[in-house]
C-alpha cells in the first residue's frame, strides 16, 4: 500500500521542479531512494539471511564480495 503513496510523492517532487527535473531533484530522490534501500537490506535481508547461515560460513563473505564487485564497476565505470 505504500508503493503508490511513495509514487504520488515523486510525482509531486517531479512537477513542482518545473517541465524538466533539476540535478538537485535528481540527487533528493536518489538519495532518497537509496536511503529507503539500504533501511530494506539492514532491516530485512541481512537478518534473513543471518537466519539462514547461523554459522556465518557465507553471509559476510558474500557481502564483501558485492562490496569489491560494486567497488571495482565504479571505478572501472569513471575510467
Amino acid at each position: 500500500a505504500s508503493e503508490p503513496f511513495g509514487a504520488l510523492i515523486g510525482w509531486i517532487i517531479i512537477k513542482s521542479t518545473g517541465s524538466d527535473m533539476s540535478e538537485v531533484a535528481y540527487g533528493i530522490l536518489f538519495g532518497i531512494i537509496g536511503g529507503i534501500m539500504i533501511m530494506i537490506v539492514l532491516s530485512e535481508i541481512l537478518p534473513t539471511a543471518f537466519s539462514f547461515d547461523p554459522k556465518d560460513r557465507y553471509v559476510t563473505n558474500s557481502i564483501l564480495a558485492g562490496m569489491a564487485v560494486m567497488a571495482s564497476s565504479l571505478c572501472l565505470f569513471r575510467a
